[in-house]
């Protein structure tokens, strides 16, 4: 009995459910410290203020989008669906892609770029790198670390880096234009993203002690990153089962299974091949065993499968 309770608390205690934040919720603020060379620096505060029919679709209004969206009219209009963002484009008088949620490591999306801007249509493509879990106000967000490929007129194009958080946007600008598309100066600089305020999950502050408001010019720290995800396949499973890390972890891991008695039915160490690795388990009785992975004497997640 005290194998089995030690063995649901290892359960309970490593499996975490990832957190679900929806797109753009109204009385949802992002706040942005800024620099202009007129106005000087401030903290900008862009509020969701309206769900309102553009075009046929539930959009979110976002009260300011002249900072946040490359100077681009119709950007204030978004919606999600399928974990895609789309914004209204105003040009062609439809939606255009923003965000990919979707999208894991190698895959990209192209989101337009108006060409009130640069005088003739062009586009960015985003490239998704890796996929981390990040803990933001003790939430696990699926987060996105990618490269925009934006175009230049003077042959290469220019690449940048950044994070985009499922549910709450890119990092530190929510839109993509935190320089001018267009490959020209841009008088106005974001500096940091200071704080997403969530009208149902309160506020995550990104930049430690510093109110939301307040500008400083320190930069904005990055979340604590959590440790890879373990995911089991194929889950009931009766020959070879995989272990898979995501993002991919490297090295030699060693692997601990239990059956439903607390009872230790293998115990391993194996070398992980692309954040991989199999088990075979064809001879195993069948039944409900957990399998728990070790790194340098830590947990690194502890998971349920079934033996069919």
């Amino acid at each position: 009995m005290k194998k089995i309770a030690l063995l649901c608390f290892v359960v309970m205690g490593f499996c975490t459910a990832k957190a679900q934040l929806e797109w753009a919720p109204v009385g949802a603020k992002y706040y942005y410290a800024f620099c202009d060379e007129s106005f000087g620096c401030d903290v900008e505060i862009a509020e969701v203020i309206e769900e309102t029919i553009i075009a046929g679709k539930n959009c979110k209004r976002f009260s300011k989008a002249y900072l946040l969206g490359a100077f681009c009219y119709g950007m204030e209009y978004t919606y999600e669906e399928e974990g895609r963002v789309y914004f209204y484009n105003s040009e062609i008088k439809d939606f255009s892609l923003l965000y990919d949620f979707n999208k894991g490591p190698g895959e990209s999306w192209v989101m337009p770029i108006c060409s009130e801007l640069c005088g003739e249509p062009d586009s960015i493509e985003i490239v998704v790198d890796s996929i981390s879990m990040t803990e933001i106000n003790g939430m696990q967000v699926r987060t996105q670390h990618v490269t925009w490929e934006y175009p230049w007129h003077w042959g290469t194009p220019f690449l940048t880096n950044s994070i985009i958080y499922e549910g709450i946007g890119n990092f530190p600008v929510m839109y993509f234009a935190f320089r001018h598309p267009c490959g020209v100066l841009n008088h106005s600089m974001i500096v940091s993203f200071n704080c997403y305020e969530s009208p149902t999950h309160g506020t995550f502050n990104f930049r430690g002690e510093i109110p939301c408001d307040q500008f400083s010019s320190t930069p904005t720290e990055d979340p604590t990153l959590l440790a890879p995800q373990l995911k089991l396949s194929p889950n009931p499973v009766s020959n070879e089962l995989e272990l898979r890390f995501t993002p991919q972890l490297p090295g030699r891991i060693q692997v601990r299974v239990f059956d439903a008695r607390g009872r230790l039915v293998e115990d391993i160490q194996k070398e992980l091949a692309g954040g991989s690795l199999s088990l075979q388990v064809t001879a195993w009785p069948a039944g409900l065993y957990v399998l728990q992975c070790m790194k340098d004497g830590k947990v690194l997640g502890a998971e349920k499968f079934v033996k069919q």
